[in-house]
């Protein structure tokens, strides 16, 4: 039973420090980039091995607190460190990007698993118009 929590708070500590490289990483390439760029870097990301101390659940509610912290309020950035996050890890995922339904000039990025969608708040009042996997 001790050795589980050894492993769950190192488990925690890692993703942690690679959700930081991610959010500093998707913003300079926010920044800087083009949206095309952009979009390229998240393409270009291999999946890495699967783990089974990495909980895709506990990755989404770890990225939330991470977000809140920094204040960060732009779902196509939070949307695309977890999807590298997840990829890193072995989760497969797919990227979303839509916009509005109503005609409104809004879009919204969100995150699927085989299991889930996350920043699914809402996606139902957007067309999916880019799917990045």
């Amino acid at each position: 039973m001790q050795r589980k929590m050894v492993h769950y708070f190192f488990t925690k500590k890692i993703i942690f420090i690679f959700f930081l490289f991610s959010y500093f990483k998707s913003i300079l390439l926010f920044n800087i980039q083009s949206f095309k760029g952009f979009l390229q870097n998240a393409k270009s990301k291999k999946i890495g091995k699967p783990h089974k101390y990495f909980d895709p659940d506990q990755i989404y509610i770890l990225e939330r607190k991470i977000s809140r912290k920094l204040g960060m309020k732009k779902c196509l950035i939070s949307a695309h460190c977890i999807h590298i996050v997840f990829k890193k890890f072995g989760i497969e995922n797919i990227l979303h990007i839509g916009i509005s339904v109503d005609g409104k000039k809004e879009s919204h990025a969100w995150i699927s698993t085989k299991q889930k969608k996350y920043f699914l708040s809402r996606n139902d009042e957007f067309n999916e118009t880019m799917r990045i996997s």
